[in-house]
């Protein structure tokens, strides 16, 4: 077995000149993180061989960013060459040389970069949609399936140039069910495109019915905006029920967004969900290890493990390194409150959470205020209940990211605020800050107004808020 592994070695080493070239300070950062040069060896520290049952492997790039022109570098993400000469796209293509091809390569949204709701814009997005098929898509030689992100949206431009391509999908091998979600289909015209995902009725339906008929021992979910994200709060909601249809033993979430490479574990209802982010095959500037795409070892119905192929900002090859989901699950933003709250509610998921104010982002899963100043506030107003379950409320919990100089006003009519010092202050490592306020003693009966101030020109996300005894 020796024998064969160090053949396979040189033939994949040939194959990519990019890694066959690769130098010194290539091979010590590969030691130094545990990565090697060759697919195989990746393959088999995982415990994945291409003889194993019902063996295969997929692969995952996300957040592209393409631009129309070529000569704009424009976001964190863009390659050197924009794609025109070799890159990742090659690297990808290579694998074709191997033992065995890749089954299918998933890109998980923000292909380009910037749409927008106005329809005014659209032509020019369709350019860019152009562009990007021009010099990604057809440029593959492996068969790929898409989904588009919070960037990408409306879908109109898109179906324009990928007229045959569905909005959402699903595909079955070796035991594993592959299903990719649009979460992006209940925008209203006043959410940016950073807005939370929120699934529609219809591929709600549909998705209900894909996963509760399949006899597949593991599902994949392809989301752009990861699942454990705040973002995701109602998508967890929504996905709930359906998860727990599923017949097979684990449940796995591919996705991008948030430019970054993490493995991790975390739950939605009572279904353990695997979550395997993948930041960009490309990037200006990045040092060697910062951009690269994913590989996923399959066999018997089952995701092994996975590995981060590494490119350099030039879309040199560096080598593989295999990657496990640790022990501990993430703390959610729904499981960050107090647990012996009277009342817990996430932004977007009560009637009582209906903010109003100005210079704020309406969010489908949280609330961002922004450009504050100490003459002109950015602020936002809700009206909670005062008693809940025949219980007065004497503190408020909120939980927020990123509040530097911002204060809290409560009001019992909705007109006069008074300024109301914040009693702790504490932060949960895994996600946010938690701010609680003590309602006054003598603060009159009935429904309270709360006034959220924010003074400084960052911004302060609302994610949602407990109500204390």
């Amino acid at each position: 077995m020796k024998k064969e592994l160090d053949v396979n070695r040189r033939d994949f080493l040939k194959t990519l000149s990019g890694a066959a070239v690769a130098g010194s300070a290539f091979k010590a950062w590969c030691a130094a993180h545990h990565a090697d040069f060759d697919f195989l060896g990746a393959g088999a520290s995982l415990g994945w061989k291409p003889s194993d049952p019902d063996a295969f492997y997929f692969l995952q790039a996300s957040d592209l960013h393409m631009t129309e022109n070529p000569d704009i570098c424009r976001g964190a993400m863009q390659m050197k060459d924009k794609f025109m000469g070799r890159c990742f796209i090659d690297d990808i293509n290579a694998m074709n040389n191997l033992v065995q091809k890749p089954y299918c390569f998933y890109l998980t949204g923000d292909l380009q970069s910037a749409s927008t709701m106005n329809p005014a814009t659209w032509p020019d997005v369709v350019k860019r949609w152009k562009h990007y098929r021009k010099y990604v898509t057809d440029r593959l030689q492996v068969p790929f399936m898409q989904i588009i992100g919070n960037n990408d949206c409306p879908a109109v431009p898109y179906k324009k140039v990928y007229p045959d391509l569905p909005l959402y999908w699903s595909s079955e091998k070796g035991g594993i069910l592959f299903c990719g979600l649009h979460g992006y289909n209940c925008w209203k015209i006043e959410n940016t495109n950073h807005a939370g995902i929120y699934y529609d009725d219809d591929q709600l339906e549909w998705l209900a019915k894909t996963v509760s008929s399949s006899n597949a021992k593991t599902l994949v979910l392809l989301t752009h905006e990861p699942l454990a994200n705040s973002d995701s709060t109602l998508a967890r909601k929504q996905l709930e029920p359906v998860l727990e249809t599923f017949r097979g033993k684990c449940i796995w979430n591919f996705c991008g967004h948030d430019h970054s490479n993490a493995d991790y574990k975390f739950r939605i209802g009572k279904r353990t969900v695997f979550g395997s982010r993948v930041m960009t095959p490309v990037g200006v500037g990045f040092k060697i290890g910062d951009g690269g795409f994913r590989v996923a070892y399959c066999k018997n119905g089952e995701i092994v493990g996975t590995a981060l192929r590494w490119l350099t900002p030039d879309g040199d090859a560096i080598g593989f390194q295999p990657c496990r989901i640790p022990e501990k699950e993430s703390i959610l933003l729904e499981d960050s409150f107090s647990k012996d709250a009277l009342k817990t509610i996430l932004i977007g998921t009560d009637n009582t959470a209906c903010p109003n104010g100005k210079n704020f982002e309406d969010r489908i899963s949280n609330y961002a205020l922004k450009n504050g100043t100490e003459k002109k506030p950015s602020f936002v107003r809700w009206r909670i209940p005062g008693e809940v379950q025949g219980k007065r409320v004497g503190k408020i919990e909120l939980f927020a990211w990123g509040m530097y100089k911002g204060q809290f006003g409560l009001s019992h009519d909705g007109i006069e605020y008074a300024r109301t010092p914040t009693l702790k202050v504490y932060k949960k490592k895994e996600c946010g800050n938690i701010f609680i306020v003590e309602v006054p003693p003598d603060f009159p009966p009935g429904d309270m107004f709360v006034e959220l101030y924010n003074t400084h020109p960052g911004n302060i996300r609302i994610g949602g808020y407990a109500l204390l005894g």
